[in-house]
């Protein structure tokens, strides 16, 4: 039986798309929430994995769109208990399996259903602590549930590993994150797409936590502003970040500087854009990976992370202080460094050892 991976966002699929590159096409199941819509259906076109693909639902669907949380939930839940397997008692040269990643409500109802049904819940990007329980919420609350449900822990960090010492189950260093695999992927077919014709900061904000604060969203946006006086500033936007900002009246802020907005980008595209910028602030704790690699300076525009790429180096965190990104887009310069390019491929970890503990054939 094959091994299935849950996914519901972009991100998700981005990071897992190297492990699922290095399997044949009968070793895995790709199972989507679609937390996010045609987004996600344009990757999981572009990357050839439809065919692997089981769809639960559509956000197209009117239900899906006017529901609650509770009532998504409920219904994502329903959906995710139907379409993993229980291991079967016939002969198999493979073992049963469920791959999750991050800490997306996705992959921590895919862990209790796994848990449920009693297949080994496998966890990538495993162990990633803020150090406080409340923020980001709800993800770190997701990080330490699927932290105890699964079998097999796939951590990017020391420290995340060490974070992982008393949970059950094995807990494997990967040596970074899969986000390094899919960067460099993608950086082989931009190379020929540097350019440095026209000075930018890259801003990128979708987290929760910022969207429903809507008085820090706006001093954030007036700050990105005050910057945009100095320098171009490119703004990708989701269509929920969108439509918090309008919802919220504060568009014509974006109205007012030398300021251009994007909608969601392909990662290909998002990466050409990545690296030719001056600068990033950004909530992404992927893209403050990236940044690190590149060494490229980066504002992480939170008030806690769990990530410590880059920080002190070629990043630094904003804590919401008020003046922070102002404060930032002056004085970035000193965080550009060197690229980090070390050689060792995380995707590549984990596929060996998903091979040799008989999740996938070799």
């Amino acid at each position: 039986m094959p091994l299935q991976i849950v996914i519901g966002t972009t991100a998700e699929l981005i990071k897992v798309a190297p492990i699922i590159r290095r399997m044949q096409s009968s070793d895995y199941e790709l199972i989507c929430t679609k937390q996010q819509g045609k987004s996600l259906d344009d990757l999981i076109d572009n990357l050839g994995f439809s065919r692997q693909t089981r769809f639960l639902h559509s956000n197209r669907d009117p239900l899906v769109r006017l529901s609650s949380v509770p009532f998504w939930v409920l219904r994502t839940l329903i959906f995710i208990s139907k379409a993993i397997r229980k291991p079967q008692l016939e002969t198999s040269r493979t073992r049963r399996g469920l791959v999750v990643h991050g800490d997306t409500m996705t992959a921590l109802l895919a862990a209790l259903v796994g848990r449920a049904k009693r297949v080994d819940v496998i966890h990538v990007e495993a162990g990633l602590r803020s150090g406080t329980w409340r923020n980001p919420f709800p993800e770190e609350i997701c990080r330490r549930a699927i932290g105890n449900l699964a079998t097999l822990h796939f951590a990017p960090t020391l420290e995340s590993a060490s974070n992982l010492r008393k949970a059950p189950g094995s807990v494997i260093f990967t040596h970074g994150n899969t986000s390094r695999d899919a960067l460099f992927d993608q950086l082989e077919k931009t190379q020929n797409l540097l350019s440095k014709k026209v000075k930018y900061g890259l801003v990128t904000l979708h987290r929760s936590e910022l969207l429903q604060n809507e008085q820090i969203l706006a001093s954030s946006l007036k700050e990105i502003i005050e910057v945009s006086k100095v320098i171009q500033i490119r703004i990708v936007l989701d269509e929920r970040t969108e439509s918090v900002i309008k919802g919220h009246s504060l568009w014509s802020i974006l109205e007012v500087g030398c300021v251009k907005t994007y909608k969601k980008l392909a990662h290909r595209e998002f990466v050409e854009q990545l690296i030719n910028a001056e600068f990033v602030i950004t909530d992404s704790g992927g893209i403050q990976e990236e940044c690190a690699i590149l060494g490229i300076p980066c504002l992480i525009h939170r008030r806690f992370t769990e990530r410590r790429d880059g920080l002190g180096i070629s990043s630094e965190i904003s804590q919401w202080i008020p003046g922070a990104i102002v404060d930032f887009g002056e004085k970035y310069v000193r965080y550009r460094h060197d690229s980090e390019q070390n050689g060792i491929s995380p995707s590549q970890i984990i596929w060996r050892e998903l091979v040799e503990r008989g999740y996938v054939s070799d």
